[in-house]
Order: C-alpha cells, then structure tokens, then sequence
C-alpha cells in the first residue's frame, strides 16, 4: 500500500514528506512536554492561590508569570494572573497586565461571563469607559449571559460610574447611572461601593445625615474601606464634630500610606509597615482584614510568639474564619524558612 503511495507522489512533494514528517512529530512532542502534567499545574495553581490569599501578591504574580511561560495556552493560568492584578489590597497592582491576561483568556476559552467580567474590571480601572460599559452592558442586560447578584451589583455599581462621572453633564447619562445604582442596592442593600457611591450623591446634596448612614453601614461590612473613612471625615466636619473627623483621618491617612505609596522610594520599609498596621489595630479593631496581615508580617519577619498573639486574638473574635487556616498551619510548622522559594 505505501509502495502504491509513493509511485503516485512527484519527488519533490516526496522530499517534503519525509523532511517534515518528523520535524512535525517533534513539535508535537515538544508542545506536549511544554503542557506539563495536570499535577504540575495544580501545583502551580495551589502556590499562587496560597500567596492571594496571604496577601502575598508580588509573589503570587511572579508565580503566575511563570505558569503562563510554561502552559501558554491555559487559560486558567491568564486567568489567575489577571485576578492577581486586580486584587483590591494590592498597591502595585497592574491594571494593564491584569487586561491583557483577561484578553488572553477570552480568546483562549471563549466569552464566559466570569472571563468577561475580569476584563470589564481591567478596563473599568483604566478609566476605558466606553469599552468597559459595552462588557458591562453584555453582562447585566445581554440575554445569553448569567452572573451571580454579587456581581451583577458590582457591574452595575461600575456602570454607574462611569456615566456620572465620565458623562456628568448628559442628563441621559446622569439619568442612567442613578438607575444602576438603584438596581444594584437592590439586588444588594450593604452593597458597599453602590453605598459609597450614594453617599458622595447625598453629600453633594448637602444631606449629610443620611449620607452618614451609608458610610456607617459600608464600615460594618468593611471596616477597613478606605473611601467611607475619608468620606465619613467630611461628613463629621460639615456636622462639626471635628474628634470624630480627626479619628477617621487618622485611619484613612495610615491605610494611605500602606496601600498608595507606589514608588519604592516612598513605601514604608517592613519594620514600618508592621507598625502602620499595629497602630491602625489600635484605631480601628474592627479591620480584621488587616489585622491578619499584621500576623502575617509579624510571623514572616520572625516574630513567632507575636504571629502567635496576633492569632489567637483573631481566632477569638471569630471562630472559624477560613482566612485564618493557614497562619494556623504555619505557626504549628514553626518559624519561616530564610529561602523566600520555599515559603
């Protein structure tokens, strides 16, 4: 049969079989050890995972730089790495990368609402209005896509503004936004960016009354948010209790210099940053979010019996919480390893 083959095939066209057949069989082979195992991967996947969760976010987003060098065409991979950089507690976060990594993983596993929602939120964080309100609009009106009500008031609350602030002199626009806004408290009465949102409306409106009331309601969720703690202080100003103004400037000027000092050069050194965090525990107990990362920095630095405190405080105030597992795990294995690989 093959000797029936060849006499049918010119000699030329016979060369390019036979150079490239095994070329051909090469690549394939090449691609498939490029894959990597599925154990690999978990492997990969768990690490950066583990590094969110910590707070860890440089780490998790040179891991997931790695997992998408090795798996190019995982689409989980681009999918980790955009939500890395889309992290809300994350300084230094890229909010182009995070919109390339959500492209890639469109186009390598199609229009799934999840995907789409990471790259409305790139785009949202880039200010690219009008792209953004085209995803967002697909999302929350499209009649092919479902997204849960969490996220639907999320992208609702995104919409909304972007029109009242990218288009605050079309009425249509303003019209529209406060719609969304109004749809999205309802699918999520503690929302707290649709709150936040309401809160700057009532503010303008000289109603700080009520105002207060969103802001006070938006801090029992997230009592580390820093946009109620700067809004909260206007509002006690315009009221004339200065303390309490004080009192929220104070939180607000110290998750500031946490989370906004992007260049090197102005961001507080670890010492610093553990002091920062144990003077905003004494300010605000209620930020729970933040006291863990101070056990964290105190375990991470060394500071065993510190971690130790931190945590059993926390564990204390709420049993069970899930974030606290893996501290747990940690100060059970014993101090850090001096390798940051290892970690």
């Amino acid at each position: 049969m093959i000797s029936r083959f060849l006499r049918g095939v010119s000699l030329p066209l016979l060369v390019c079989v036979l150079v490239f057949m095994p070329a051909e069989r090469a690549a394939a082979q090449q691609s498939a050890a490029t894959r990597g195992t599925p154990v690999d991967i978990a492997q990969f996947q768990r690490m950066i995972l583990a590094y969110m969760e910590q707070r860890r976010f440089p780490e998790a987003a040179r891991e997931c730089e790695k997992l998408v060098r090795r798996h190019p065409d995982l689409a989980a991979g681009w999918t980790l790495l955009a939500e890395c950089h889309l992290s809300n507690q994350w300084a230094l976060r890229k909010d182009g990368r995070a919109e390339q990594a959500a492209e890639k993983a469109v186009e390598l596993a199609g229009r799934k609402p999840g995907l789409l929602v990471n790259l409305a939120r790139a785009k949202f964080r880039q200010r690219k209005s009008e792209e953004a309100i085209v995803l967002i609009t697909e999302l929350v009106d499209g009649p092919l896509m479902r997204v849960d009500r969490d996220t639907q008031a999320s992208l609702l609350v995104m919409r909304a503004q972007l029109l009242l602030r990218g288009e605050a002199l079309d009425p249509e626009a303003k019209k529209q936004g406060r719609e969304d806004l109004n749809r999205a408290l309802v699918l999520d009465p503690f929302h707290p960016s649709a709150l936040l949102e309401r809160a700057e409306i009532r503010m303008e409106a000289q109603d700080f009354e009520n105002a207060k009331k969103d802001l006070d309601t938006v801090l029992q969720k997230t009592p580390g948010d820093k946009q109620a703690h700067w809004k909260l202080r206007g509002c006690y100003l315009a009221m004339g209790d200065r303390d309490k103004a004080r009192h929220h400037m104070e939180i607000w000027r110290k998750i500031n210099t946490l989370t906004d000092s992007i260049a090197s050069q102005s961001a507080p050194d670890e010492e610093q940053t553990r002091q920062l965090l144990r003077e905003l525990k004494d300010l605000n107990p209620a930020d729970l979010n933040r006291r863990l990362q101070l056990a964290w920095h105190e375990y991470l630095a060394g500071e065993q019996a510190s971690a130790q405190k931190e945590y059993d405080e926390l564990a204390a105030e709420r049993p069970g919480w899930k974030a606290l597992e893996p501290l747990r795990v940690r100060l059970e294995q014993g101090p850090p390893t001096s390798n940051p690989e290892e970690e």
